[in-house]
């Protein structure tokens, strides 16, 4: 399936390129290399990762990495928002706000269930989960605050034994949702503004339009992606050409903003029914118990990628392949009574 969904968005690059300017068309074909890296980074981890003591090493080194990233974004922050620089957010190692605040809310959720499945020391996990969602409510992303909110909620009181949508599951996720939610269209926004204008007096204009204009066209590229869905429904336009498609109709260089809009516009029904199928098969073979550990990071990307394009990001990659493979070779399988046949315990 992976292979079918890669040489699709290749062949579409070969075939359906007219029209794109050759500086655009290796855009495109970077960012479906960055893909095609994150997914055998991915496979690297699954064929590498053999023992109970490799796959502690390699939280430590994740939680390591982590830790860095943060310290990292952290010090951005002292020193850009000091400055009161009106254009930048800090991006830590990645040169994005919003992926970077992706990151560092799946990795403070990785983090909580790594502690969960006792493959790291609880104190090191949190200092490094703690430090990443400081440096998120730093990126001052709202969709990255809110998934970080909400994922490290779920991840704390997900249990195995229980129902996966049970009533306090169901309610520590709306409470959350809203008190988030609140918080994130109020204070955070307006802070935002005030933070990265604040040596320039009458410039609070200036930043609402600024942020209205950006909301706008991110609003006006999933318009346009989900027309362009129906005008090529099979194969799509071309992964990676949206930007590029947008600028030349509507004299916007915004992309998609959304991954599922990015994988139906760039590669078609087609695309869309191979990358579903692939996660199905991934997620199949996990027992129940297995599955509930997978959901809190799952709620977390999932609210991530209405908001931003995932499929070239290479870290998100390796965070889902670290959470997998760490609940795939550790929780133990079905009770004794049941019907279903465990799964083997070796990645």
């Amino acid at each position: 399936m992976w292979v079918g969904f890669t040489l699709l968005a290749a062949g579409g690059l070969w075939i359906g390129n007219s029209g794109l300017a050759p500086d655009e068309l290796e855009v495109s074909k970077t960012l479906l290399l960055y893909f095609v890296a994150g997914s055998c980074g991915v496979y690297g981890i699954w064929q590498l990762i053999q023992t109970k003591q490799q796959l502690r090493t390699l939280s430590a080194v994740f939680a390591a990495s982590v830790l860095v990233a943060s310290a990292i974004g952290i010090a951005q922050a002292q020193i850009q928002y000091r400055l009161g620089d009106p254009s930048d957010r800090i991006a830590g190692p990645l040169g994005n706000p919003n992926y970077f605040a992706t990151y560092l809310a799946l990795a403070a959720t990785t983090l909580v269930m790594l502690v969960r499945l006792n493959l790291i020391k609880r104190w090191y996990a949190f200092t490094a989960c703690a430090a990443a969602m400081l440096a998120c409510g730093f990126t001052l992303s709202r969709t990255g605050i809110m998934a970080v909110v909400v994922g490290v909620s779920l991840a704390a009181i997900v249990r195995s034994e229980k129902k996966l949508l049970s009533t306090q599951v169901i309610a520590v996720a709306g409470i959350t949702a809203v008190l988030a939610g609140t918080l994130l269209t109020t204070y955070v926004l307006g802070y935002r503004r005030s933070l990265t204008y604040s040596d320039r007096a009458g410039q609070e204009q200036v930043a609402e339009s600024l942020q209205a204009a950006e909301d706008l066209s991110r609003l006006e590229a999933f318009r346009y992606s989900v027309q362009l869905t129906a005008e090529h429904p099979l194969a799509g336009i071309g992964f990676g050409t949206f930007q590029a498609r947008n600028y030349e109709a509507n004299g916007l260089y915004v992309t998609t903003h959304n991954t599922v809009m990015q994988i139906l516009v760039g590669t078609g029904l087609v695309g869309g029914m191979l990358m579903l199928s692939l996660i199905i098969c991934l997620v199949i073979p996990l027992h129940a118990h297995a599955r509930r550990y997978i959901f809190p990071a799952a709620a977390a990307f999932g609210m991530c990628s209405l908001f931003g394009d995932y499929m070239q990001s290479i870290e998100v990659f390796v965070i889902l392949a670290v959470l997998y493979l760490s609940v795939r070779s550790l929780l133990p399988g079905p009770p004794a009574n049941s019907d279903q046949e465990g799964q083997p315990c070796a990645v």
